[in-house]
């Protein structure tokens, strides 16, 4: 019973305070990837017919991830889309010239760098290299535009953290997004680099 209230405490505490870290790989490490996965994947960038035809419930999609996705695709931001026998089992979006800290909150980045935003991997294709596969063939797209690939992760997602540490993402700076009504505030600590509000 006790640990049951914890575990609420917990919950409504991530609500107001989320710890996040931005991690930071180079394009060329991601090339150098070697997959292995019984799937072989094939790949492109989807247009909002393609997202209106995924499986919704087996994907996580919801009209909140549908309203998102045509003003992301408005505003230049691309999906990329990983098939398995005509099926998509993995998805994440890219930007080439902003990071959104918390769905609200836009930092500008760095020039040739990719901010990858949104991964989600097919529940029944999780722990079968699919994420190595994905960002393979997103560094070698994208080799002429960009010399790093950003994404930041909660501090509670450890199995995204572990999946990222392997394929030679690093830990780049810290911070925590406080929740206040309507509005968010992002506190950055061990600072590596030096962001500018939009």
């Amino acid at each position: 019973m006790f640990s049951n209230i914890v575990l609420k405490f917990k919950k409504q505490i991530r609500k107001i305070f989320d710890l996040k870290k931005i991690y930071e790989v180079p394009i060329v490490t991601l090339q150098r990837l070697t997959p292995k996965s019984q799937f072989e994947l094939t790949f492109k960038f989807a247009n909002i017919e393609d997202i209106l035809a995924f499986d919704f419930e087996a994907l996580e999609y919801d009209e909140a991830s549908i309203s998102l996705s045509k003003e992301w695709l408005n505003d230049e931001k691309m999906m990329l889309v990983g098939y398995y026998k005509s099926q998509p089992v993995i998805y994440g979006w890219v930007s080439k010239n902003e990071l959104d800290l918390s769905l609200g909150e836009i930092r500008k980045i760095p020039q040739h760098t990719l901010y990858v935003f949104k991964v989600f991997i097919h529940r029944k294709y999780r722990g079968k290299g699919l994420l190595s596969y994905y960002y393979q063939w997103l560094a070698n797209y994208f080799e002429s535009d960009g010399d790093n690939v950003l994404i930041w992760i909660a501090d509670s997602n450890i199995p995204s953290i572990k999946s990222h540490l392997k394929l030679g993402f690093h830990a780049k700076e810290s911070y925590v997004t406080i929740r206040l009504g309507s509005k968010l505030l992002s506190f950055f600590f061990d600072k590596t680099t030096t962001h500018s509000k939009k």
